[in-house]
């Protein structure tokens, strides 16, 4: 591979302005407005992002539930989800235990990590923002 090629081009991926503006949540109340503060407070950085780019009007009562069944994780780099993506799979032990019993050199099976975030596209959202990569479940 061409070092100057950077596989994970969604590195730089941060939707436009007018995408913000479409998705932003507006507290109806005040105590909507406590509650959605205490959220992002207790929640951090991934939650604003969560407000600004996921949430699909959602009630207020239901935004964490709705936070944590869509948000997988933060990441200094998009590869270090596709790293966790396949080791919550197992794929990696596997990997390990294929190449031990049929004595495969270890460079020779190696897992297309580009292949395996092409195929994760339709099904997570990458946002980044201030160097951090937030994955949400699409």
């Amino acid at each position: 591979m061409n070092p100057e090629h950077n596989p994970y081009s969604r590195e730089e991926y941060t939707p436009s302005e007018a995408q913000d503006v479409h998705s932003r949540f507006v507290p109806k109340t005040r105590h909507e407005a406590r509650e959605v503060e205490r959220l992002s407070e207790q929640l951090g950085p991934a939650f604003d992002i969560y407000l600004e780019h996921v949430w699909r009007n959602t009630a207020v009562v239901d935004m964490e539930a709705d936070f944590e069944n869509l948000y997988w994780a933060s990441y200094d780099r998009t590869e270090h989800f596709v790293d966790d993506f396949i080791e919550s799979l197992g794929w990696e032990d596997a990997r390990k235990q294929l190449i031990q019993d049929w004595a495969i050199p270890a460079n020779v099976l190696v897992f297309d990590r580009q292949a395996v975030l092409g195929n994760l596209d339709n099904d997570y959202e990458f946002i980044r923002r201030d160097g951090v990569t937030h994955v949400f479940i699409a």
